[in-house]
């Protein structure tokens, strides 16, 4: 349904166009963002068209073994860990 849409002046393409819209580019680190349901074969996409590192930022943590660097981003223990070290500086501000 975002296909052909705008956002930032950046018309959202196919997934299948990637690989012809990278000729000529190195490519390195791919960014995923996209549910769960759809990460992996996503990521696989993107190795086979040339990636060999991907910022994973799916909820489904992903494995490819050696052969592709992973860094899998968990932003629900993140925020988790924002929320705790907020809630416990604005306790230490309180008792001062």
């Amino acid at each position: 349904t975002k296909i052909g849409k705008k956002l930032f002046n950046i018309e959202i393409q196919q997934l299948s166009k990637l690989e012809k819209a990278v000729i000529g580019v190195d490519r390195k680190i791919g960014v995923l963002a996209v549910p769960a349901i759809s990460a992996q074969k996503t990521a696989k996409y993107l190795v086979e068209i040339g990636f060999t590192a991907i910022w994973n930022f799916s909820p489904l943590p992903l494995d490819f073994g050696e052969d592709v660097v992973i860094e899998n981003v968990h932003f629900t223990e993140s925020l988790a860990l924002l929320t705790y070290k907020m809630n416990k500086e604005n306790q230490e501000n309180s008792i001062n």
